[in-house]
Parts: C-alpha cells; structure tokens; sequence
C-alpha cells in the first residue's frame, strides 16, 4: 500500500481488511515495525482518531520492546501543532517539563511531512506514557536504557532529572550502594563493558571511548551528561562509578570534598559484601585510583 498511489489505497483494502484491524493483528505478533507502517493509512482512510489510537498502543508495546527509535518515530506522528490546542490546555511540555523533539532521522518509519517548519506538542497522555516508563528505568537503576531513550527519543533527560531526582520524585536515589549494585546488574554485565573490564587501564580512563563500537557506553555517558547538566550528583557519581570516568569523579570530589569519603566508604563496603564479581572488581579498580587523587 505504502508503495502505491493513495489514491487506490480504498479499493485495495476494501479486500485486503481494515487497515487498523491488520495493524492490530501486526502489533499482536509483536511485528512492531509493519504495525507502525499502517499509521499513515489507518490516518488516511479510517480517521485521525482512530490512526492516534493505534500509534499509542503500538508505542506503549515499542517501549515495553526497547525500540527506541520506533518510539521516536511514533512521537512524530503523535506531535500536533501548538496551533490547534487550546490556550488554556497548553504546558510547555511533560508535567510543566520541556520535552524537546527534532526532526526524524531519514530512515524514519514515519516522518512530519509538511509540519516540519510548525512548532509541535505532544498531549499529555501520551507525554505521561514515555514519562511512567523512564520512571519504570529510573527505579530499576537500568541506566543504559534511560541513556538510549533520552538519546534517541530527545526526552528531556536534564529537566526529568533536575525535577525527580529530589526526595519526592520518581527517581530519587534512597540507597546509593543499592543504586551501585542494581546498575552494575545492567551495566558491568553487558558484552561492551565485559570488554572493558578485561581492558583495566582503558576503563579506568575512559576519557576517549571509542562510541561506534561501545553503544553502552556511549548511552550511559549520555544518561551521566545529562546529570550533569541538571546538577544532580547523585546520578552523576553513580554513572561516573560505573563508567569508571575518573575525571569526573574529581571534579566532583574536588568541588564536595565531603563527598570522598562516604562514597570511598560506600563502595569499599560493597566490595566486601557484594556477590556481583564484575562489580567487585571494578571497584577495586575504581577506588585503588581515586584514593591517589590529590586536591591542593
């Protein structure tokens, strides 16, 4: 359908079945990508309701599958014109937050077409759906998939943080050890920084990661930049343990300097108590170079 006029797309599916129903039945075999193909049909033909409906429910199954970049695709045709929503019901983006989005990528699933130059809002339900779920990330300390999501769907990582990372929000940092051993379970596991643990000197100053090779890396700096920026350093110190980024964990320790010794506490306690071997290693490593740190 995709590759023919429009205009035959009527009599074509008068055979083929509703375009929404085979949509459905796509989404139903988790065959993500053909489901999202129908949107701009289902849009076309049925009604702008209904191709909405149908752009939600495959989007809500995209972030359960981690197909960020479908979710960005899906937060395209989702976006409307701030034209049409009514002064009174605008906000400037998730809960009072900015949620910023560009333009597609050009193998995007579905693109803005003519409303590129427009300026685009997201309604808040669905703005509360991709929110819920970097709160589900948050919670679970699953930090290379809240880099991702707020890399490749331009989530508004900064503001999210700046807002939730205090005692009342949805992703404040009660325990630090717990934080450390829950994202060690998702980061120092994984295949790229199994890499480089067996590359000790190159961890410990990974000032330079190569990024096309190590996607992880790459998301995980991106989640610690964005902490950065919010200046919240709890989920700085956490990523910056992680990562082993030593640089930064000077900066940090340089400018708060009571902050040393309870984490070089923190973390000694959880190499002794810890049975995650990655973790304990890479603690060792990390506080063995931290502990040499000197501050005039």
């Amino acid at each position: 359908a995709r590759k023919t006029d429009s205009a035959q797309w009527k009599s074509l599916f008068k055979y083929a079945g509703t375009p929404s129903e085979l949509s459905l039945r796509a989404l139903k075999h988790d065959r993500l990508r053909i489901a999202a193909c129908y949107i701009l049909v289902v849009d076309k033909l049925e009604d702008e309701a209904v191709g909405k409906e149908v752009a939600v429910q495959i989007m809500q199954k995209a972030l359960q599958a981690r197909d960020y970049n479908l979710v960005e695709d899906l937060i395209k045709f989702l976006l409307k014109p701030i034209s049409e929503t009514p002064l009174g019901k605008r906000k400037p983006g998730i809960l009072k937050r900015v949620l910023q989005v560009v333009v597609p990528p050009p193998n995007s699933v579905l693109a803005l077409g003519e409303r590129g130059d427009e300026e685009l809002v997201l309604d808040e339900p669905e703005q509360l759906i991709l929110k819920t779920h970097l709160d589900e990330l948050a919670d679970g300390k699953e930090l290379v998939a809240m880099g991702a999501f707020i890399a490749i769907t331009s989530f508004d990582g900064v503001g999210y943080l700046t807002h939730e990372s205090d005692r009342e929000g949805s992703a404040y940092i009660s325990d630090f050890a717990e934080a450390l051993e829950l994202g060690a379970k998702h980061v120092l596991d994984g295949k790229a920084f199994d890499r480089e643990i067996k590359r000790e000197s190159h961890l410990i100053n990974a000032g330079s990661v190569d990024f096309d090779e190590r996607g992880d890396t790459a998301h995980l700096t991106h989640l610690m930049d964005a902490a950065r920026h919010a200046e919240c350093t709890d989920w700085t110190l956490l990523c910056a343990t992680l990562l082993g980024r030593l640089d930064v964990l000077k900066e940090i320790f340089e400018t708060q300097r009571e902050l040393r010794e309870p984490w070089v506490k923190i973390c000694r306690e959880l190499r002794e108590t810890s049975s995650h071997s990655n973790l304990v290693r890479h603690l060792s490593q990390v506080v063995a170079e931290v502990e040499k740190f000197e501050f005039h």
